[in-house]
């Protein structure tokens, strides 16, 4: 059909000109069977070549079109010699033709050298051993079939012009044979310059040239060509469909556009290990499908390799599925994967060294029925749909096994409830349970008390009905000591992860997790020691109302200075508290609560494996954005650890203002006319100064922090849940007021 019969081939097109016309037109005269050479050939052809008129006798024109057929199909002859050195054929000196036949001849001739020239090209490529490139061999394979329906029709010609003529039948002559061969030649033609062009490329390279061959206007040329693309690609199809079915590479000369790194582990399979090399991509398919089959393939692997128990093949081939697209056959098992990759023919084997292998069967039996499942061949026009079912089934299966087999869901609960502090009571019992531990110096702190603590807390509080794999993962971790640090600045709690979660729970998610706690750990401290100072205040206020009569009648100096301590210490205290209960809850609401209620939304919309990680990573960037945890918001976190700091320092140093009051009033209800009391009354006055300085360090650290609130540009997407808080932090335009008051009225008010 590419080169048409010897009965009915192609006539010239109508104004189809130029120098292998003209010398057909000039040929018109010569009647048929007339020599076509020497001074008798004159009066028919025209003029000879260069030195005509010494020439021998004429030859035959039968002669002569059997010469021509046989140097189109590469063979030598009386009239025309092989030119080893240019590759082509000439005209042997012994003969002599008209100009006219000569130009004939000239232009049937390159189309003998053209094919000399592909068979020697097929030739090289197909005796290379090692195999440089599938798709170079299968290219090969197509323009030898180009050139053995070539053959064909040289064949039949041949035999057309030693035949006796039939009746009412024409004579193949010269002009006849030039005119059937015109077709040929530019298909000829085409071939050639398309195996030059693809002379150098590999693999997505060279198919996008065959594509690019076959996208021109010429309806014969872009028939052959699109034969042609359909031939080399098979190759680029066959590894696709292995790569997406399988996880296999079938790639043995570097010509696919997804590569492996063999070096990185196995736990970065998903991030690390696969890659897609843009530059080997083919024109035809485009960038999004190309990352839709890189997904897909590392979605297998990833089921195979890293999820425990799972086989995704064997299971996929045993289920019902979707149906294949319009006009492809199914497998005989008729599972999903046979909707997916279904193809109505066999693979074609190249044989030889480098040819894609056929896929192999697991351990556990079942390889036919993979194979007839998974189908053994896919097509270009229906790529894209193969590919979309694919990876919609594949990448759906993947989230579902996370999500359900082994319950991703469920361990990010824990995070939340553990490292994030979302479980109150566990939080505060740790926080009772630890805090002697705690006040050590770090290089003091033992693991494995801490680990024994962890473990009372948690069965303390309703924690203990978590299940016990996620209880199983829970432990503690020491970060390395600093001079002068104490257990507080070092303990934190830690969540063991494995395949296949360690994807989602990456190492740098983790360290997230552990920035999150170390603020929310320590916010929760300081919440539990002023909620301890307001314990042991009121402990004391009892006290002093119980024997105020008797402590005012022996040491009323004392109970005046004890008075106005306690009640500057009250303030101090409720103003922090203020602060730190409208931090807390900042962050465990608006940004814990809104965050985690975004992840569960998020997930349930999640259609492939990098989406999960996607919906966790901002689910975390959430976190820190809202926590001032960002680089950003440095200034923010600053302004907010030096007012936890000197949270802290208050709250020991209204320790020490309870354990000086207990011991001046006992003191002045056991010793007679207040002996011995200066002393105590002399240290609350020095703690109602280190207060008032605490409190404008406070005040002075708060206003700050407003501003930078205020102030702060990379937090704007943020502005409703800021404005919210610092609505809170100064409801009352307290502090607002009191930025502009000169330096020293700052000092706590009496």
């Amino acid at each position: 059909a590419l080169w048409g019969g010897a009965a009915s081939l192609p006539a010239p097109r109508r104004g189809q000109r130029g120098a292998s016309a003209g010398a057909a037109e000039a040929a018109e005269a010569a009647p048929p069977g007339a020599p076509c050479g020497g001074a008798g050939y004159e009066p028919h052809l025209g003029w000879h070549v260069a030195g005509a008129s010494a020439a021998p006798s004429g030859i035959s024109e039968a002669r002569l079109l059997r010469d021509v057929l046989h140097a189109l199909q590469g063979v030598e002859s009386a009239c025309f010699r092989l030119s080893e050195s240019e590759g082509r054929f000439r005209v042997s000196p012994s003969c002599v033709l008209s100009r006219p036949v000569w130009l004939m001849v000239q232009r049937m001739l390159e189309l003998g050298s053209l094919r000399l020239r592909l068979a020697k090209a097929t030739d090289v490529a197909r005796a290379d051993v090692g195999g440089r490139s599938l798709l170079h061999q299968a290219l090969c394979e197509a323009v030898c079939e180009q050139l053995q329906d070539y053959s064909r029709l040289l064949v039949l010609l041949l035999a057309g012009s030693e035949a006796a003529p039939e009746a009412g039948a024409p004579e193949l002559t010269l002009r006849r044979l030039w005119s059937r061969l015109l077709a040929p030649l530019g298909r000829v033609r085409l071939l050639a310059g398309l195996c030059d062009a693809c002379g150098p490329l590999l693999g997505g390279a060279l198919a996008s040239a065959v594509h690019g061959f076959s996208r021109v206007g010429d309806a014969p040329a872009r028939g052959a060509c699109a034969a042609v693309l359909r031939r080399v690609v098979k190759p680029l199809l066959a590894m696709i469909r292995a790569w997406m079915t399988e996880g296999e590479l079938q790639d043995p000369c570097g010509e696919f556009f997804v590569c492996a790194d063999g070096s990185v582990p196995l736990e970065d399979l998903w991030t690390s290990m696969y890659s897609l090399e843009v530059e080997m991509v083919p024109c035809f398919v485009s960038l999004e499908l190309a990352r839709k089959i890189l997904l897909t393939g590392k979605s297998v692997n990833f089921i195979r390799l890293c999820c425990p128990g799972q086989d995704w093949l064997l299971a996929a081939a045993g289920e019902e599925g979707p149906s294949p697209p319009a006009g492809a056959s199914t497998g005989a098992s008729g599972g999903p994967a046979a909707a997916v990759v279904a193809s109505p023919s066999a693979p074609q084997s190249r044989g030889g060294e480098g040819s894609p292998a056929a896929p192999t069967a697991p351990a556990g039996g079942g390889g036919s029925t993979r194979r007839s499942a998974w189908g053994d061949e896919w097509h270009l026009p229906d790529l894209g749909v193969r590919v979309e079912q694919a990876a919609q089934r594949t990448n759906r299966h993947l989230v579902s096994l996370l999500l359900d087999r082994f319950a991703l869901g469920e361990h990010c609960l824990a995070l939340r409830r553990f490292m994030l502090l979302g479980q109150g009571d566990f939080a505060e019992g740790l926080m009772a349970l630890a805090a002697p531990e705690l006040c050590r110096g770090a290089a003091e702190v033992q693991r494995h008390q801490l680990l024994g603590i962890v473990d009372m807390a948690v069965r303390q509080s309703n924690a203990q009905f978590c299940p016990p794999d996620v209880l199983a993962r829970l432990g503690v971790k020491l970060l390395a000591p600093s001079a002068g640090e104490c257990g507080w600045d070092v303990f934190l709690l830690d969540y063991a992860v494995d395949a296949p979660l360690h994807v989602v729970f990456t190492a740098a998610a983790m360290r997230q997790y552990d920035r999150a706690f170390a603020f929310l750990w320590r916010l929760r401290r300081v919440s539990h020691a002023l909620a301890a100072c307001w314990s042991r205040h009121m402990a004391l206020q009892r006290h002093l109302v119980s024997c105020a009569p008797q402590l005012r009648n022996r040491a009323p100096e004392l109970e005046l200075e004890m008075r106005q301590t306690l009640h500057r210490s009250t303030c101090l205290r409720n103003e922090m508290q203020h602060f730190v209960q409208n931090v807390n809850s900042h962050v465990m609401c608006e940004v814990l609560e809104t965050s985690w209620a975004q992840l569960q939304a998020d997930w349930q919309a999640c259609a492939d494996l990098d989406e999960v990680i996607l919906a966790h990573q901002r689910y975390l960037a959430r976190i820190e954005e809202g926590a001032f945890l960002t680089p950003k918001a440095e200034p923010i976190l600053t302004q907010l650890g030096a007012l936890l700091g000197l949270a802290l320092e208050f709250t020991e140093l209204h320790g020490q203002v309870c354990a000086s009051a207990f011991e001046a009033v006992d003191l002045a209800l056991r010793g007679p006319g207040g002996e011995g009391l200066g002393p105590l009354a002399r240290s609350l006055a020095e703690c109602r100064a280190q207060l008032d300085q605490i409190g404008a360090g406070f005040l002075v650290r708060l206003q700050a922090l407003l501003r930078a609130l205020e102030a702060q540009p990379a937090l704007r997407h943020l502005s409703a849940d800021l404005r919210f808080l610092l609505c809170r932090l100064d409801f009352n335009a307290y502090y607002e007021l009191r930025r502009a008051a000169p330096t020293g009225e700052h000092a706590w008010p009496g």
